[in-house]
Parts: structure tokens; C-alpha cells; sequence
């Protein structure tokens, strides 16, 4: 393992949490972004550098330039996360609508659409509550199929976030982990070999090895909460 693959702060850490909001969040890529925020100078040149690491990569003045043009694509992001990978990972400001609007007004049936968004309404209202209640709590959307046939892709997950010592309690338990190098994973927790170091793993019944060992993990929140939209509740098996 290369000795920057655990640290927050290193360069290529700092270039992944980049990486991890223009490809997974926006699903963008750097022509397009480059594009879109030209008068940012964040020219396709800065976005590789910061992203691969090159001529030490981020530094306080790219994010600088970086967090307006996230607030324009509607992402909600500290300075502390990219540059430390602390604090909360990066979220849509209005998250359901990103994910379900396109789908939403693509539908020919009214009726459809009508339930659709009264169920988008009624989850984000028991996520506010959700956070509001609970300190420590986290959400996300499930990515992948790793934690199948429990979770399914486009459900929404929440939980109450352990960290330090207390990570050890969701041991065993299908969690949302946010790594210390900032990444942010829904996977079931495991020991690692190195202490401090923790396995995080799929189902048996995901569709290939999710496993990423030995990581370094700066918290994690047991699932907890769970809701399925409606369009997802015809159940591939």
C-alpha cells in the first residue's frame, strides 16, 4: 500500500475527493466541467493536476476557486473535506431532486409522477427529521450492488456516525463509512489486520468482490434508516 493511500491530507487523497464529486456526483467530465467554469480559470490543465497529484496538486487557493463552482452545480462542500477528508462528505444541496428529476420528467404518466414526487417530498422531510434528531447522523444513496439482496441501488440509507474507538460497535454491520482519505462507501464493516485498520466488504450475493482491506476508516454509521423509492420497488431478482 503506498504510505499516501491512508493520509487525509496528501496529495492524491485530496485529488480522489475531487475526482470522487466531478465523476460520481455530477458524472462530468473534466472537458465539461472545464467548460462550465471557465471563468473560474479551472481549465481541464488545473483539473487533471489537482486529480492526479501533479506539481503537488491541491493547494488552499485551487479550492478556493473550487467551491463556487461546486455551490453552482448545487453541491454542498466544505474546504475542510477536500482538503482533509474531515467533516461531512459532499451532498447535493437538494439531493432527491438531482437523482429522481430527469427520471420524473421524462414519464408520460401524470398519475405516476404525482406519487413519485409526493414519495420524494415525504423522504426528504424523514431525512431532515432524521438529522435533526440524531447529532451524529449521515445519509447517503446506495451506489452499487455490494449490499444486495438488503439494500438495492438507489435506495436511501441513514444512520448515527461512530468514530475513534467507537467505530469498533459497528463491526459485523452493514454501514455508510467515509474513509479517511474522504471517500464515502455504504459496506459491510470488518476487522483489519493493522490496528486502526478496518476491511470493508460486500454481500455474497453482489455481483463481483467489493473488498478493499487494510483502510483506514474515520467513521461509521450502522444503517439504521431505509427507504426504497417507488420506482425501484419492482425488485430485480
Amino acid at each position: 500500500m503506498n504510505v499516501d493511500d491512508n493520509n487525509p491530507n496528501s496529495a492524491k487523497a485530496r485529488g480522489s475527493r475531487l475526482r470522487y464529486i466531478r465523476e460520481e456526483l455530477l458524472g462530468l467530465s473534466r472537458n465539461k466541467f472545464a467548460e462550465r467554469h471557465k471563468e473560474k480559470k479551472l481549465t481541464i490543465n488545473n483539473l487533471q493536476n489537482m486529480e492526479d497529484a501533479r506539481f503537488k496538486g491541491m493547494k488552499v487557493e485551487h479550492v478556493e476557486l473550487l467551491l463556487p463552482a461546486l455551490e453552482e452545480e448545487g453541491i454542498i462542500c466544505s474546504k475542510a473535506w477536500l482538503l482533509e477528508g474531515t467533516g461531512d462528505p459532499p451532498r447535493f444541496r437538494n439531493y432527491l431532486e438531482h437523482f429522481t428529476g430527469e427520471n420524473v420528467a421524462s414519464k408520460k404518466n401524470n398519475e405516476l409522477i404525482g406519487q413519485e414526487k409526493l414519495e420524494d417530498t415525504a423522504i426528504a422531510a424523514e431525512l431532515r427529521a432524521f438529522r435533526e434528531g440524531h447529532v451524529d447522523a449521515v445519509d447517503a444513496i446506495i451506489s452499487d450492488d455490494a449490499l444486495e439482496p438488503c439494500f438495492l441501488t438507489g435506495d436511501y440509507v441513514a444512520g448515527i456516525r461512530y468514530t475513534g474507538v467507537d467505530i469498533n460497535q459497528a463491526i459485523g454491520l452493514p454501514c455508510i463509512v467515509q474513509t479517511q482519505t474522504g471517500q464515502v462507501l455504504t459496506r459491510i464493516l470488518a476487522n483489519g489486520k493493522a490496528e486502526g485498520c478496518y476491511t470493508l466488504a460486500g454481500s455474497k450475493y453482489a455481483t463481483k468482490d467489493y473488498t478493499l482491506s487494510e483502510v483506514k476508516v474515520f467513521s461509521a454509521a450502522p444503517i439504521v434508516w431505509w427507504r426504497r423509492p417507488l420506482k425501484l420497488s419492482s425488485f430485480k431478482r
